[in-house]
């Protein structure tokens, strides 16, 4: 079976890349894939309920526009949840990741996200 790691290893890569088209047929997802809605850059593929993809659009990064064809979608996020929130089994998730992980420990990791919500300490300051 297909596990996360072998998704994150892939993140950066287009939905042409053979690689990816074998993870997406280890899944049983219909190719080629659906466009992102009009308006929107991205598509979400739920795997099931422990991960799921997000694909964007090549077009959504100028300096990737020229690379990739028109409209070419690219692996860009990999979501990973506990099997059981708040069970034993959550204290060491796939990937090597941890509740106990600081946001600087899994960006010194994994690298800095397209996007990040501001720490919950810096919103609780500002009450």
């Amino acid at each position: 079976m297909t596990t996360p790691s072998v998704a994150v290893n892939l993140i950066g890569k287009s939905e042409q890349d053979i690689s990816v088209k074998a993870l997406l047929d280890s899944f049983d997802v219909k190719q080629p894939l659906k466009r992102p809605k009009r308006g929107e850059d991205q598509l979400n593929l739920e795997i099931d309920s422990s991960f799921e993809l997000c694909f964007t659009l090549a077009d959504s990064f100028a300096n990737l526009a020229e690379k990739f064809m028109e409209g070419e979608l690219l692996l860009t996020t990999v979501f990973v949840r506990p099997s059981e929130v708040g069970s034993a089994s959550t204290a060491k998730l796939q990937l090597d990741l941890s509740p106990q992980m600081s946001r600087s420990t899994a960006k010194s990791k994994f690298g800095i996200p397209n996007w990040s919500s501001r720490p919950l300490a810096s919103r609780i300051a500002r009450l």
